[in-house]
């Protein structure tokens, strides 16, 4: 076995990006179907460079090839297609994740199009360190 997806979030949650991204390599490497280890490395790929968008989204999209209602990947790439001004694809990922889980705030807000980490920060649902909902 590679490693494991619970040793990469621990890197990635102590800011051992690089680890964490080598780590998750190996698993995506090792068994490519696991979409955990997908949406983890592009949230990785996301903390350790700006211009790593285009890689941390083939990696969302990936995570959703395996797993379509993948709640977490669905928003990342919300997220990044508000960021980059991609509105109408931005609402169909947030409209994607809000028929799954219609009660839970962060869909909602990625669809009204706000200042969205801000105000996930503000309400204590963005992940530390990235993009992603707390659970």
């Amino acid at each position: 076995m590679a490693g494991s997806i619970h040793q990469a979030e621990s890197w990635l949650s102590t800011g051992k990006i690089d680890a964490a991204i080598t780590e998750l390599r190996l698993l995506v490497a090792d068994d490519p179907s696991l979409a955990q280890a997908h949406y983890f490395l592009g949230t990785a790929l996301l903390q350790h460079k700006e211009k790593a968008q285009a890689q941390a989204q083939s990696q969302f999209q990936e995570a959703l090839k395996i797993s379509p209602d993948m709640l977490e990947a669905l928003r990342a790439l919300a997220e990044l297609n508000l960021a980059e001004q991609n509105t109408q694809l931005a609402r169909d990922y947030a409209q994607h994740a809000l028929r799954l889980s219609p009660d839970e705030p962060a869909s909602h807000l990625l669809l009204a199009g706000g200042p969205l980490r801000e105000l996930l920060a503000s309400h204590k649902l963005l992940r530390p360190g990235g993009i992603g909902v707390q659970a």
